[in-house]
């Protein structure tokens, strides 16, 4: 579970019209663009109303259009947020006007400064150096609790990771980096050994404030794969660790919550 989670994923439509034909109809459109590539494909562009807690999602298609179906904004003014791995938005932050009428927003990437940031878990993972076993055994250990992007970006030396994999039996699953829960077992073993802490500064920046290792990357979204709106629901809290997601006969939707409040 990814302990950063703020919203709640609950539908994801899939398109079966025409880019043309959407771009045409839809109240706010606009064409993705860098200098390296010109129109990119397979941007994320989000759409989220101030105030307000939903925010939709649609892909650029291979001319670097996205448009934003008319029944998915109401008129109002939003804040647009694109993700594209590699890239920032020129603008960091973008808010736009949606009325009635149709809207033109383009959007300029530039290549980003701090492609870390971006990574996600298993991009982490194609990246890091290890065996098989050293890479399953991070994943397994590390990423109950929090993603992969705080140890990599850490300065621990071995023995500064043998006290931290000491310490890591007291929090229970549950946790957040921000709020720990204790566990009910804290008489467990350490997590890890000293080969492990080894390991991990390795791939840290504890002996170099570069990484020696390249930074791997998913591919973008292309084709078919962009026809697809996602919608998020903001969480009441935070702090919330959400399961098992029903919506109900009245539009409302359920979750079970990990995280006591």
């Amino acid at each position: 579970m990814t302990k950063s989670l703020l919203s709640l994923v609950v539908a994801v439509t899939c398109l079966t019209f025409q880019s043309r034909a959407a771009s045409a109809t839809s109240r706010l459109t606009g064409i993705v663009s860098s200098d390296a590539e010109g129109p990119v494909e397979g941007v994320s562009v989000s759409a989220k109303k101030i105030p307000g807690t939903i925010t939709v999602t649609v892909f650029s298609d291979s001319q670097g259009r996205y448009a934003f179906p008319p029944d998915r904004l109401a008129p109002g003014i939003y804040l647009l947020v694109v993700r594209s791995i590699g890239y920032n938005a020129a603008d960091a932050h973008m808010t736009v006007s949606v009325e009635r009428r149709k809207s033109e927003v383009d959007i300029k990437l530039v290549k980003t400064r701090d492609l870390a940031s971006q990574l996600s878990d298993v991009e982490w993972l194609m990246s890091v150096p290890g065996t098989d076993d050293q890479k399953q055994y991070l994943f397994r250990t590390c990423s109950h609790c929090h993603t992969l992007a705080p140890i990599l970006k850490s300065a621990y030396d071995a023995s500064g990771w043998m006290a931290a994999l000491a310490r890591m039996p007291r929090w229970d699953q549950v946790s957040l980096i921000d709020k720990p829960v204790l566990s009910p077992d804290q008489g467990r073993a350490p997590f890890g050994n000293k080969e492990f802490a080894q390991y991990l500064s390795s791939i840290n920046l504890s002996s170099h404030p570069d990484r020696d290792f390249e930074l791997k990357t998913l591919p973008r979204p292309r084709g078919e794969d962009t026809r697809v709106i996602i919608t998020e629901y903001d969480l009441p809290r935070t702090e919330a660790e959400p399961h098992d997601v029903a919506p109900g006969r009245a539009g409302m939707v359920w979750y079970q919550d990990f995280m006591i409040a």
